[in-house]
């Protein structure tokens, strides 16, 4: 499972995808999901290793068949080479999808079309029109696109035109927002590497950015959380190096990809697996959340709702919150803000018998403490009276 996601507007495209590959027991952090298959033609890929392991040598074997008029089409070389491969696989296989490329350099053209297909059943071959697509295992969460097209649109307001790479880097901090939403286990549950590439091509060609990342994440009432990590070529091969720890992950795209799934390989220096995880804090179908913040002179309290939603039977947290309430209250004395936690973002848990009562009266009790410790059964993790 993965993640897919990209942008297009006129001849050029931005992508964003993840470095991880999931077995049956073990998750893999070492996967590039582009390779090319010669200077016209590439694929980014998503769904089943297995299957794009055996599509790569079929698409090498048919590319003196494939040209720019017929890379896309219905019942083409392409597709219908694939398509036999699809449909004769098991459906254990499951999914195989991916966005695919065709240069035509005589006239200065590229083609971006988009493969969708089950295991045992059928493919479907498009051109991807402009716009968000997302493919992959984070397809599934709700309204990803629509989140996506937003948050693009509103930096195409602001920058004044389409830069590819810079559109790539708001679709990468928009998933990885939205993926703090659906809750730090969404990463394992949908198996997504907290970590992502950036690509960008046109009709002149490709390129992936390497990348140096260097930051400190602070977590309240905990130290600082230091990264350090590079994506970047070594010695001739593509890596993922942990400046702190030393540690360099090989790179290996999905043609010649070695790895049995034996022992898992995850990368995640920035610690995105293991923050504030919402869906733990499910009751009944709803899920509480409040972001408390405590600094000298003031405590700062949001509230919200969102409901779980699930995928292969994982339950995750919906990235549409619904702001309940909040409030502000500045000039405290440190005698009354010594009672608060600076939690950050922290679960609510209200049994389902109390969550009518508790949703008609938690505006006008936001700072009502007594109130608050007999409808939150965890108000002891935000105050201590």
């Amino acid at each position: 499972m993965t993640i897919l996601a990209a942008f297009k507007e006129g001849d050029a495209i931005s992508i964003v995808a993840d470095f991880r590959v999931s077995f049956a027991s073990n998750q893999v952090d070492a996967i590039s999901k582009f390779f090319i298959v010669d200077d016209k033609m590439g694929f980014f890929t998503a769904g089943s290793v297995y299957l794009w392991r055996q599509a790569a040598s079929i698409i090498q074997a048919n590319t003196h068949g494939i040209t720019f008029e017929n890379v896309a089409v219905e019942d083409g070389p392409l597709h219908s080479s694939l398509r036999s491969l699809i449909e004769r696989s098991p459906k254990t296989h499951g999914m195989f999808g991916g966005i695919g490329v065709y240069w035509d350099r005589a006239n200065n053209q590229s083609l971006y079309f988009e493969l969708v297909g089950q295991a045992g059943n059928g493919l479907r071959i498009r051109v991807i029109e402009d716009g968000v697509i997302v493919l992959g295992s984070g397809s599934q969460i709700p309204k990803v696109s629509e989140l996506l097209e937003q948050e693009i649109q509103r930096h195409l307001e602001r920058s004044g035109g389409f830069y590819p790479f810079d559109t790539a880097e708001v679709i990468r901090r928009q998933l990885k927002f939205i993926l703090s939403r659906c809750g730090s286990s969404s990463y394992g549950k949908l198996g997504i590497s907290p970590i992502f590439s950036l690509s960008a091509m046109n009709s002149d060609g490709f390129m992936m950015r390497g990348e140096e990342i260097k930051g400190e994440h602070y977590m309240s009432g905990a130290a600082p959380i230091r990264y350090h990590f590079s994506f970047e070529r070594k010695d001739g091969h593509l890596v993922l190096y942990d400046h702190l720890d030393n540690r360099t992950i090989k790179i290996h795209d999905v043609s010649d990809f070695p790895h049995n799934g034996q022992t898992g390989i995850e990368f995640d220096p920035e610690g995105l697996t293991t923050r504030f995880d919402a869906p733990s804090y499910l009751s009944g179908d709803t899920i509480y959340i409040m972001n408390q913040w405590v600094e000298d002179t003031f405590v700062d309290r949001t509230v919200w709702k969102t409901t779980p939603f699930t995928f292969m039977g994982r339950i995750m947290a919906n990235p549409l919150y619904k702001k309940i309430t909040s409030v502000h209250k500045n000039n405290l004395q440190s005698a009354v803000l010594s009672h608060f936690k600076n939690t950050g973002y922290h679960g609510l848990i209200v049994l389902p018998e109390n969550q009518t009562f508790f949703e008609a009266g938690i505006k006008r009790n936001i700072m009502n403490h007594n109130w608050l410790a007999r409808y939150v059964e965890n108000y002891a993790d935000f105050y201590t009276g």
